[in-house]
């Protein structure tokens, strides 16, 4: 009876992984990861095989971010005298207003506009980068009324009358 033996020795590499930097995207904007458009937060992976044989896997971790959204109010008529202070709101790091100034609040004053009607645009990034925006129409109008004539009194009479009416003021 004959018999041998025989020895391989097996080395077994081991399993490679490799993480890419994670990527931060905005509400509604997408990334490209391992070759598909994602949208939903999480930490996606792939295996990719070596020249030598032994798979690596490779994961990247997507970050969603939801915007901080702002409101600066519905479409509003002022006097030529009067103002009105639109605000972006606290929760962003920059803003970019219409008229090129970069603060939370813009001051529309009606004295140091003509009558006529305004657009007013903003866009605040938070510190996530994600980009908000918001656009509110202002009329600037002529307005008189009665309290704009003064200090003047008036005298209704006959009262109580079930006829015709006199109407005075103090204001010629």
């Amino acid at each position: 009876v004959c018999s041998s033996s025989d020895t391989i020795n097996v080395i077994v590499d081991p399993l490679i992984t490799n993480s890419l930097p994670s990527i931060n995207i905005c509400q509604g904007d997408s990334a490209l990861i391992f070759g598909v458009y994602q949208t939903i937060a999480g930490t996606y992976q792939d295996t990719i095989a070596a020249a030598v044989g032994c798979d690596t896997i490779v994961s990247q971790q997507l970050i969603y971010n939801t915007i901080v959204g702002f409101n600066l109010g519905n479409d509003t008529i002022i006097c030529e005298d009067d103002s009105i202070t639109l605000d972006a709101g606290p929760n962003l790091i920059s803003y970019n207003w219409s008229t090129g100034d970069t603060t939370q609040t813009l001051l529309v004053d009606g004295n140091m506009l003509s009558v006529g009607t305004y657009i007013y645009y903003v866009q605040g990034a938070d510190t996530n980068g994600c980009i908000s925006s918001d656009t509110v129409q202002i009329e600037v109008s002529v307005c008189a009324a009665i309290d704009e004539l003064g200090k003047v009194s008036y005298e209704l009479y006959p009262n109580p009358t079930k006829g015709d009416v006199t109407i005075t003021s103090n204001k010629r």
